[in-house]
């Protein structure tokens, strides 16, 4: 630094605020959908999704789940409604078939 020149000092870039999946709402309880499907074991799995305008996208699962169930759900979460139509990535929704 010469002498008699100001120090520049560059402001850090701000932070991005977190975006927060929007809050689910449903007409029917998840127990409606999965009533006539024989689950013999406890299932833990979270339901991985996207959302444009507020409706479900590319609809994903982590976790082990079978076939009747998967779809199930998938039925499920396409009828869900949503407090903030908004486009978003990489919502989660939880599940939990205690049997």
């Amino acid at each position: 630094m010469l002498l008699g020149q100001p120090e520049i000092i560059p402001e850090p870039e701000p932070e991005p605020e977190p975006v927060v999946c929007p809050k689910v709402k449903s007409n029917k309880s998840y127990g409606d959908y999965i009533e006539n499907i024989t689950i013999k074991r406890t299932l833990k799995f979270t339901v991985i999704y996207d959302l444009f305008n507020g409706n479900v996208v590319n609809v994903q699962y982590d976790g082990k789940i079978p076939n009747k169930v998967k779809q199930a759900t998938l039925n499920y979460v396409m009828d869900l409604e949503f407090d903030n139509p908004i486009t978003i990535t990489g919502c989660t929704l939880p599940f939990t078939i205690n049997i």
